[in-house]
C-alpha cells in the first residue's frame, strides 16, 4: 500500500480513481501498478552503466573544461 502525504494508506483501487479524475497526477505519473508509482522525468529510460559515460556527457565535460581554461 502507498501512502499518501497524511500517512495514510491508499490502495491501488482508490488511487486508480484519483489518476482517473485528477489531469494533474496524470500529468506528472508516467505509470504506475500495485508494486508503486513511476514519475515521468526529462531524463532517458537507458541508464549509464556504472563506469562508462555516454559519449555526449563526456564531449560536454571536455567543452567545459576547455572553457575554464580559456577563461583564465
Amino acid at each position: 500500500m502507498a501512502q499518501n502525504i497524511s500517512g495514510q494508506g491508499v490502495d491501488y483501487e482508490t488511487f486508480k480513481a484519483e489518476y482517473d479524475n485528477d489531469p494533474a497526477l496524470q500529468d506528472v505519473i508516467d505509470k504506475f501498478d500495485e508494486r508503486g508509482v513511476t514519475l515521468k522525468t526529462s531524463e532517458s529510460d537507458m541508464p549509464v552503466q556504472q563506469g562508462q559515460a555516454s559519449v555526449g556527457s563526456v564531449e560536454s565535460s571536455a567543452k567545459r573544461a576547455a572553457a575554464k581554461v580559456v577563461n583564465r
